[in-house]
């Protein structure tokens, strides 16, 4: 997720297994923890476009990082703070649990997250949560700024609990959400007479209201939207053709990157001459658009900007809120 998100849960649970033995440091040093993994990001410059897709959430993201760091930062902290009443246990806990619970949460979005690597390729995801989701973030980022405004206050520890809670509630009430739309757009393939091998499901961003799903198909991806504020339940899909000839006409090793990124879940297009490669995993949000579009003619341009550039906010959040189409098609 977000990294404000990723910042915030780090420093919870820093607090939740370490504040009450060491005050603020565990709060801080758990938020450098949740921060950590996403410095990846700081390497992009040295790598192509379609090879930092897959160095983003790599090996920074995977246990045996989280593993091998947690005693080296939990012997730093003990050095650097030697009156600390935290246990070498206690911190490498801390460590451990901030690191891993960064990967886990990514894990929950649609992205992928290398948590396996070096040893296995498998980029984890489940598709219960946005990667931007305020509703999970704000209770976690509120609590924990109380908590600070108030740290010598009895209460201060527990309302930090109270937003780690109160947030994973919220993503486990995300996961049973993922279960019912999952069974809903299988009834409404069939029901369209759609043929189709397997469907993927996530909910669009900032929300758990609106989801959609994505069924591959012998030809190309149906894509369809669905809200649990819809009056009607019938969902209306989208067809969009694979396009294979067109892998002929690109750089095969490029190709070849972002076809493991997508894990399958890609289709190609071709307008005024230009080639895209568009990774349907990521959904459409003016329906007939899709998020990722990347441009073979234009290289360094972020694959994420085509579709997320051209959306009415306004239309998308009626959207959310029942109102159909997503805009005029």
């Amino acid at each position: 997720m977000d990294s404000i998100t990723q910042v915030a849960l780090g420093a919870a649970v820093g607090e939740a297994v370490g504040g009450r033995t060491s005050g603020k440091k565990a709060m801080g040093y758990g938020a450098l923890a949740g921060l950590l993994p996403d410095l990846d990001i700081l390497m992009g410059p040295f790598f192509h476009p379609t090879e930092q897709l897959l160095v983003h959430r790599g090996i920074s993201h995977s246990l045996i990082f989280a593993v091998a760091l947690c005693p080296v930062f939990a012997r730093g902290v003990k050095k650097m703070h030697r009156g600390d009443p935290g246990s070498f246990l206690r911190w490498m806990t801390l460590f451990f649990l901030s690191l891993v619970t960064h990967s886990l949460l990514d894990i929950m979005t649609i992205y992928g997250t290398g948590f396996l690597e070096p040893f296995h390729p498998a980029r984890l995801s489940t598709g219960v949560i946005s990667i931007v989701d305020p509703l999970y973030s704000l209770p976690l980022v509120c609590t924990l700024i109380a908590a600070l405004v108030a740290y010598r206050k009895k209460w201060a520890h527990r309302l930090v609990i109270i937003g780690l809670v109160a947030s994973h509630l919220y993503l486990a009430g995300a996961g049973a959400a993922k279960l019912f739309i999952g069974r809903h757009f299988d009834a409404e393939l069939a029901k369209a007479g759609i043929n189709h091998s397997e469907v993927m499901t996530s909910p669009a961003f900032f929300n758990t209201i609106l989801w959609y799903g994505v069924a591959r198909g012998p030809d190309g991806i149906w894509l369809g939207y669905h809200s649990f504020l819809d009056k009607d339940s019938t969902i209306q899909f989208q067809f969009f053709p694979r396009n294979d000839k067109l892998e002929k006409r690109v750089d095969a090793k490029v190709l070849s990157r972002l076809k493991t990124f997508s894990k399958g879940w890609h289709v190609m297009s071709e307008k005024e001459g230009r080639i895209y490669f568009h990774d349907m995993r990521f959904g459409a949000l003016d329906e007939t658009t899709p998020v990722f579009s990347y441009d073979f003619k234009a290289p360094d341009k972020r694959p994420f900007a085509t579709g997320g550039d051209s959306v009415d906010i306004g239309a998308y959040f009626r959207r959310v809120l029942g109102e159909k189409p997503l805009v005029s098609q």
